[in-house]
């Protein structure tokens, strides 16, 4: 699952019309499972964790707060948030911050574990059931258990029309894989 949504982020920011020459990932890890680590042809690239710091490949990790960026207004021409806003209880504030510190035109892609809606029998109707799980045929979260404790939301994607990506332009939404990951794609207006 972390391989695949890793390459989902990269997939979208190598399709960039043009390259970024600064980057923020919120959420970073100082590994090889940092989106920024994962692009070295990006010249500044800096992540900001709650709890760890470090660098790993050119991306250089510095402990922070994502609801507080130390950054001045409209520094990046990328920020990148990957599978960190479910663990932010106020994480609004977050988006806010992401919104400030990139740089009109600069591109904001945010990814989140999603809701999966089911409908009609699919393996996970029968694996629910076989499991003596409730039934997930309406709507609702299908995690299997592989989230951490400590995630706070999962998110539809209205959450991401109305609040995650509200204020940007050229909008794009799309998920892939059960569970679902939610992946949102905007602009920064001039």
């Amino acid at each position: 699952m972390i391989d695949r949504t890793l390459n989902e982020n990269v997939r979208a920011i190598a399709n960039l019309p043009e390259r970024p020459r600064t980057a923020l990932e919120v959420g970073a890890l100082p590994d090889r499972y940092g989106v920024l680590a994962n692009l070295p042809d990006i010249p500044e690239r800096l992540g900001i964790n709650l709890g760890l710091e470090g660098s790993c490949d050119g991306l250089e990790v510095v402990r922070g707060d994502a609801r507080e960026l130390p950054w001045p207004d409209g520094y990046f021409d990328l920020v990148v948030c990957a599978s960190t806003l479910e663990h932010i209880p106020d994480f609004w504030r977050a988006c806010a911050e992401m919104k400030r510190v990139l740089a009109a035109r600069g591109t904001a892609l945010i990814s989140t574990p999603g809701f999966a809606e089911l409908r009609g029998e699919s393996r996970m109707h029968r694996l629910a059931r076989r499991l003596g799980l409730p039934d997930v045929a309406v709507r609702g979260t299908v995690t299997m258990r592989v989230h951490d404790t400590h995630d706070f939301y999962r998110f539809s994607e209205d959450a991401y029309r109305e609040v995650i990506m509200s204020g940007l332009e050229d909008v794009r939404i799309w998920r892939i894989m059960l569970p679902p990951r939610i992946f949102g794609m905007g602009t920064k207006g001039a």
